[in-house]
């Protein structure tokens, strides 16, 4: 790439200005951490209230006549100067103001804004033309230097280089990192970006998509984040996010950044509609390979390899079904098929978004649930551990996956009619409901329900107790009222009692294992109904 000389064309800065020919003789008295701001213009004053009048990056010149009955003023005037963004301030001294007070000298200091003694033979004219002609060579010098940055990038679009490389263009012109992140789109980083973003989480990426991040800090340097929306009509494409380091982002970077939206839109656009392609191709080949419609290897393995999947035919693979058993936001399609495509092949898993859930198929072994609660961490917009299941099936062939799916669908549909909600679930979790879900509903299971349990449910209303809890503690800690009584925080002579008033009300013998039995089986079918009403309710 041919080098421009930013050098050379940037801003005419307080420094330069100090070695100017006109400036011959001038001392500067404070303010030596601000002579390398930009000098856009030079204006002479000799009223005190300038400062309405002035504008950012001006030099001003004085000869102190308005101050010199009171240099409170002058303090004064500086502080307003200073927050105008003016470069500097050269007074003439020994003329109406003999010195500067030194709590002058101290506020300058403090807010760094160079104060100039100008020389004896200081001629306010010369300066005034001399500082202008630089100003302007330097302006001219940087509008051809920005014009060839432009022709630059316009180079690289035509000559179809990819996105990554000319994002590695910018950052060489500009200095800062720059990647493109869209929605639908793995993020689009430069080289620069590369590096510095190596390794950092999704909800980085998902912060500079929706412009929220005004810094990061991915490598243990603290980086300002610019954004350069990019629009394609009404429609929003995505960010260009330029982390800056230690130069500030300027006019100059603003106006290249403006010149190469438009090329940026039009190359994004093309980009999205081919991932977007690309995903619906994908996202049916898993679906066709996990509803059983392909079972020729020979058709699996070309297609797997057509779309970047790593299918190993001697490799065993689990279905991994999220279900959203637990409550909690669930995420719509846009926003699966976004992780299905922002989740590589070389991230070690597949992903399909199946009957409007996600799907995740990966190699088996003991690192499995590991690698699914990382998503809960990464993802928590997806996944949130508190309120989704991955319902696993067991180990399988490539050629056997619509087995598996079935096996996690499932096990889904009994997770939610048994109201089982634990972060991860397989079929042996599911003990006596992976049998209780055969049974149809029917008014003889309504009637047995009844018969067993309305009693009691109708005595807690009434009296507001809580036998029916107490009853299904005491079946679920095997008969054992200590260890009902632990559970519940409750005196074990409460509960003596407690099951004393069951077994009346029910005309049972809570001792026999029969009774116990049926009991045991009818809570674990009105728990089914109660989570199926439930399930029925959010979906409505």
């Amino acid at each position: 790439m041919a080098a421009i000389d930013m050098e050379n064309a940037a801003a005419f800065t307080c420094r330069q200005l100090m070695q100017a020919v006109s400036m011959q003789g001038a001392r500067l008295l404070t303010g030596e951490a601000g002579l390398d701001a930009p000098v856009t213009s030079v204006n002479v004053i000799e009223v005190p209230d300038i400062a309405d009048w002035t504008h950012p990056g001006e030099f001003l010149l004085t000869t102190g006549y308005p101050f010199k009955d009171d240099q409170n003023r002058l303090f004064e005037l500086i502080g307003s100067l200073s927050k105008i963004g003016v470069a500097a301030l050269g007074i003439k001294l020994h003329r109406f103001i003999e010195t500067l007070s030194p709590e002058i000298i101290d506020y300058a200091q403090a807010l760094r804004f160079p104060l100039i003694e100008l020389g004896p033979q200081a001629n306010f004219s010369e300066i005034v033309q001399e500082v202008t002609r630089r100003i302007l060579e330097s302006d001219r010098k940087n509008v051809m230097a920005l014009q060839g940055q432009v022709e630059i990038l316009v180079n690289r679009f035509s000559q179809g280089e990819s996105l990554e490389s000319i994002l590695s263009t910018l950052e060489d012109l500009t200095g800062y990192a720059a990647l493109l992140v869209c929605p639908g789109l793995q993020p689009i980083l430069g080289g620069k970006a590369e590096s510095i973003l190596s390794g950092a989480p999704p909800q980085v990426f998902a912060q500079l998509e929706e412009g929220k991040a005004e810094s990061i800090n991915p490598d243990g340097s603290v980086r300002r984040v610019k954004y350069q929306p990019i629009f394609w009509g009404e429609h929003f494409g995505g960010q260009l996010a330029l982390l800056e380091d230690r130069c500030p982002f300027g006019p100059s970077d603003a106006f290249l950044l403006g010149q190469i939206k438009g090329l940026l839109s039009l190359e994004l656009r093309n980009r999205t509609a081919i991932e977007e392609l690309k995903l619906k191709y994908r996202n049916r080949f898993l679906q066709r390979l996990l509803t059983g419609k392909m079972a020729n290897e020979t058709d699996i393995y070309l297609e797997a390899k057509s779309y970047g999947y790593p299918l190993h035919f001697d490799t065993d693979y689990v279905v991994a079904l999220v279900a959203h058993t637990m409550g909690g936001r669930r995420p719509d399609e846009s926003e699966l098929f976004r992780f299905s495509n922002q989740s590589r092949s070389e991230d070690g898993w597949m992903t399909a978004v199946l009957e409007g859930n996600l799907v995740i198929i990966l190699p088996s072994g003991p690192g499995v649930r590991d690698r699914l609660k990382a998503l809960c961490r990464e993802w928590p917009g997806i996944f949130e551990e508190n309120c989704v299941s991955f319902c696993l099936s067991k180990p399988a062939p490539v050629t056997a996956l619509a087995e598996a799916y079935q096996e996690a669908a499932r096990i889904m549909e009994i997770s939610y009619r048994s109201g089982v909600a634990d972060l991860f679930i397989e079929m042996e979790d599911l003990g006596i409901y992976a049998v209780l879900t055969l049974l149809p509903a029917s008014e003889t299971v309504n009637r047995f329900i009844q018969r067993q349990l309305a009693p009691l449910k109708e005595y807690d209303r009434r009296h507001n107790s809580m036998l029916y809890t107490t009853l299904k503690v005491y079946l679920q800690k095997n008969a054992n009222a200590k260890a009902t009584a632990e559970t519940l925080y409750t005196h074990y002579n409460t509960i003596i009692y407690r099951l004393d008033r069951i077994a009346r009300i029910l005309d049972i013998d809570l001792d026999d294992v029969e009774v116990q039995f049926a009991l045991r089986l009818a809570l674990k079918l009105d728990a089914m109904q109660s989570a199926q009403n439930h399930k029925e309710r959010r979906e409505s």
